[in-house]
């Protein structure tokens, strides 16, 4: 392969390098056991933002789709959050600021963009806590999170399948979105 060869086949990997995306594996975490479930009820929240609303929304179709009806009194009781931030910005619980040394370990590192990355990276983060009613225990707690570029559809409800999923103690297999 001569020089223009070359020229051309570098030429063709900077384009295509600089239109990739991020495509990172959905991360999880989870501590508790898998639940043996007919019904569950969701905590009501009077706040619930847009985002929220699509989260609660989703993970009610994830248990429906698994014949588990949601009812207020049930024995299992869930909550959720979910947040969308930038990817380069790191959770530290018991931070007070920017310059204020971390009091506990990291619950999500920041991300580092990558220098073939044409975007700007966020982070998609949902949480799914169930609790026993009679007692308050926690039964099962996941986090699992995404990084996407900015401003592309938020995946919300891969994040609800895999959080259900998990709770449910199914085997989920590795899933990029």
């Amino acid at each position: 392969m001569g020089r223009p060869g070359i020229l051309g086949l570098a030429g063709a990997m900077a384009a295509s390098l600089a239109s990739c995306a991020i495509n990172d594996p959905l991360a999880l975490d989870r501590a508790g056991v898998p639940q043996n479930l007919e019904t569950i009820e969701l905590v009501a929240s009077e706040d619930d933002g847009a985002l929220r609303s699509q989260f609660r929304e989703a993970v009610v179709d994830a248990f429906g789709r698994r014949g588990i009806g949601i009812a207020e009194g049930s024995k299992a009781v869930a909550d959720l959050a979910i947040s969308l931030r930038s990817a380069e910005t790191a959770i530290i619980p018991g931070a007070q600021s920017q310059t204020q040394e971390s009091t506990g370990p990291i619950k999500s590192d920041g991300r580092e963009g990558k220098w073939f990355e044409s975007c700007d990276g966020e982070r998609l983060r949902a949480t799914l806590a169930v609790f026993d009613r009679s007692s308050g225990a926690l039964n099962y707690r996941g986090s699992v999170q995404s990084d996407q570029c900015r401003g592309k559809p938020v995946p919300v409800a891969v994040l609800a399948e895999r959080l259900v999923g998990d709770a449910l103690g199914e085997v989920a297999t590795e899933t990029s979105e």
